[in-house]
């Protein structure tokens, strides 16, 4: 007898105890500490949804809410769909990040950061999962936030981005990409601190692509703005070699031209002429270097023909309005004077030469006008200079020929250059 009950006490102490278990377990499937752990009990998830009545408490967000019309609604308990909407969401975002910023892009910059934030907040790719980035992208997700960081222009935007390209130089020094983002930032000022940063970078990117005459020819026009003549002409020397084409021929016949090699300049600019006779800069070199000689005739004829090929450059109006002022020809000085300043009014130069031709026509008003405003910009003057009775002094005699000296170093800035590299 006694064996008899023991046997019906465990029983019934076995089915107390799997009916306790198995409503546990349905009320456990919606507990954010078991999920996982249950939905790898084969179909715990389908038993659970047929007795989802028993449990005493309901089920906690994520998994207890009503459908939204339209919208991707998973199955609450389904792992697989779950992972698969992560999955989609991190892609959607790996996508947008690794869109290229641009003129032309019609995508948010602001939107690309954001994207890219979340990409980089997810970290490396899960096996399991399959979400988050492979290692071998996260310096292009770097170059990509920054590059957006600079198109968004906000007052720490371009911080922003100068840390992102060293992050993805200390992920990948030898990552291409963001030496050449990096030295576009650079571009914009021509701040001797920051030339030289550029430059760092473009030697960088030589060493990784030195068959890429663009990268040359940057490096060239940034070496030019240091004056260092010796190391543009061997970059764009390389550039030539790479690739020769007319703009790169340009350049060198630019930057000889601004050292006074003035034969070399014109033997380059007339290679050029050789190739496309309407070649602005190239028209513009060869006027310059008939200047440098004396030849003030031929540099407003040639410059001329320069600006009918670009009428956007100020440099070369500004060249001819000087070339008149030193052949007499104030009037014409003065037409090309306003036309400059209608563009830019505050271009110190053009108003200090158009001073100068109202003295040489004895307008002193208008001169005195013109150089109060250079003086109001605290712009230095050789003409602005007053007598005892108040009157604009007439420039020294060699003025006009420094300030053309002035002109024709400036005007490698305005050379028609291709993009960046």
């Amino acid at each position: 007898m006694s064996k008899f009950l023991i046997a019906i006490g465990a029983y019934l102490l076995i089915g107390l105890i799997y009916t306790n278990l198995s409503h546990k377990s349905h009320c456990w499937a919606g507990s954010g500490d078991n999920i996982n752990w249950l939905f790898w009990i084969g179909d715990a998830v389908e038993r659970y949804g047929d007795k989802q009545r028993d449990c005493p408490e309901p089920l906690p967000e994520p998994f207890n809410f009503e459908p939204t019309p339209g919208a991707y609604n998973p199955d609450p308990f389904s792992l697989e769909n779950e992972m698969k909407a992560a999955y989609e969401r991190y892609k959607e975002n790996e996508t947008l990040c690794l869109i290229k910023p641009g003129a032309n892009s019609t995508t948010v910059p602001a939107d690309i950061v954001k994207a890219c934030t979340a990409v980089l907040e997810r970290g490396r790719k899960n096996e399991v999962s399959g979400v988050g980035y492979e290692p071998e992208l996260l310096p292009e997700i770097y170059v990509r936030r920054g590059e957006a960081h600079l198109y968004t222009g906000t007052e720490t935007s371009g911080q922003n981005a100068l840390l992102d390209f060293a992050a993805a130089i200390d992920v990948d020094p030898d990552y291409a990409d963001a030496y050449r983002a990096r030295s576009r930032a650079f571009s914009g000022t021509q701040e001797i601190q920051y030339v030289m940063k550029r430059i760092g970078d473009l030697e960088q990117l030589a060493r990784l692509e030195p068959n890429n005459a663009a990268v040359f020819l940057d490096l060239s026009h940034s070496y030019a703005r240091l004056t260092n003549a010796e190391r543009a002409i061997a970059a764009i020397d390389r550039a030539i070699e790479i690739a020769p084409n007319a703009e790169y021929y340009a350049m060198r016949g630019a930057i000889l031209l601004s050292e006074n090699n003035i034969d070399l300049a014109d033997a380059d600019f007339t290679a050029v002429l050789d190739i496309n006779a309407g070649h602005g800069a190239a028209l513009a070199g060869r006027a310059m270097a008939a200047g440098a000689r004396g030849n003030y005739a031929a540099l407003i004829d040639e410059m001329g023909r320069a600006i009918k090929a670009a009428p956007e450059n100020p440099v070369y109006v500004m060249a001819r309005a000087g070339a008149y002022i030193h052949t007499g020809q104030d009037d014409l000085a003065l037409s090309d004077l306003y036309d400059t300043l209608s563009l830019n009014p505050g271009n110190a130069l053009a108003l200090e030469w158009r001073a100068a031709a109202f003295v040489n026509l004895g307008k002193i008003a208008n001169a005195r006008d013109d150089c109060n405003r250079i003086n109001s910009y605290g712009a230095p003057s050789e003409i602005c200079t007053f007598d005892a009775e108040n009157s604009v002094q007439p420039p020294p005699p060699d003025y006009l020929a420094l300030s053309l000296d002035a002109v024709r170093e400036a005007w490698i800035d305005f050379l028609d250059l291709p993009p960046p590299a």
